[in-house]
């Protein structure tokens, strides 16, 4: 196998599992959507603010701490997603869908960033693949 065979397969492989993580991600968000159908304000109480060895590369991340009522009871929890810069900022208030079954869990309304990621996953996984076909039939043997 020449090099130039190697290299094809390795960013066609690379463009072919971009893209479907992002498909995998949007099935995944989109079947969240249909399962959590209640609608809650939650006011943002807390930042959280720490370094992780895989968020390391970004400097610290900022987690937002969620507390909101659903039926007279509270609950607050930190977000899983930390960004740097923050997102929110404390007394921000944040539309959550929440589980209908089980409202301790829960998703941001309008979290743009995820759809973002997904598109991102998508346009990496386009741009591995165009370059992968014009590496193969171009580039000099």
């Amino acid at each position: 196998m020449d090099d130039n065979t190697l290299s094809f397969i390795i960013f066609i492989g690379a463009g072919i599992l971009f893209m479907i993580l992002s498909i995998i991600l949007t099935i995944s968000r989109k079947r969240k959507e249909k399962l959590y159908t209640l609608r809650t304000t939650a006011t943002v109480v807390d930042i959280e603010v720490s370094i992780s060895n895989f968020e390391s590369s970004m400097g610290p991340v900022h987690k937002p701490v969620f507390e909101y009522y659903v039926n007279g009871k509270s609950f607050k929890d930190t977000y899983f997603i930390g960004t740097n810069p923050p997102t929110y900022k404390k007394d921000d208030r944040v539309e959550l869908l929440l589980n209908s079954n089980d409202p301790s869990k829960y998703i941001i309304a309008d979290a743009k960033a995820n759809k973002r990621i997904e598109r991102y996953f998508f346009i990496f996984g386009l741009c591995f693949t165009i370059i992968s076909v014009i590496m193969y039939n171009y580039w000099p043997k």
